[in-house]
């Protein structure tokens, strides 16, 4: 099974694309340091990330519930949980 991939470009816009290489949204790091994520179809806030203090960084949709967050591994890279605490994937970028 293929899987999608993201790129960030020279404008600091990371676009995410699918398995086919069609976009499917991107994401935007603001001033304020919170990182916005947009529908690619419609340009909706589908919702944002943001570390916090303690080096973790929490995802939310676009009402404010936490989805998940992320968390540096040994390795380089960050470990990536769902909202329960359970591990979904690790990633080295």
């Amino acid at each position: 099974m293929s899987r999608g991939f993201s790129q960030r470009g020279a404008d600091g816009i990371t676009r995410h694309y699918n398995s086919n290489g069609v976009m499917t949204g991107y994401s935007q790091r603001d001033g304020d340091g919170i990182t916005r994520h947009y529908n690619n179809s419609n340009g909706v806030m589908t919702g944002y990330s943001q570390r916090g203090g303690d080096g973790i960084i929490r995802h939310r949709d676009n009402r404010n519930n936490m989805t998940g967050f992320s968390q540096r591994n040994g390795h380089g890279g960050y470990d990536h949980y769902d909202n329960r605490g359970n591990k979904r994937k690790s990633s080295w970028w």
